[in-house]
């Protein structure tokens, strides 16, 4: 038997498995810190729309978020630095255009 929460996620409920909710709360927590803190907020609520989607094609008929659910989270949306880099070029792209 595994401990559970219920967390808010983009404004949408879901029961996670303790574990699973220790390691999602640090991916999102390095996702924001690497981050301009200009565009953190606006950036984080919609990775966080796109977590929910995610989870809820995963989830099925299933009503636990569980470690494996996360892991399919982090796969598909990258590592903070692979979205750092992405948000740099956006960044670089649009001062070169002006």
């Amino acid at each position: 038997m595994n401990k559970t929460l219920s967390i808010g996620l983009a404004g949408f409920s879901f029961t996670i498995e303790e574990h699973a909710y220790i390691k999602l709360s640090d991916y999102l927590n390095a996702l924001r810190s690497s981050l301009d803190a200009s565009e953190a907020d606006e950036v984080m609520h919609d990775i966080e729309i796109r977590m929910v989607e995610i989870f809820r094609d995963s989830l099925g008929k299933r009503e636990v978020i569980n470690d494996t659910d996360v892991e399919k989270v982090i796969a598909q949306i990258g590592s903070p630095e692979k979205i750092e880099e992405q948000e740099e070029a956006y960044y670089s792209e649009k001062n070169t255009k002006k």
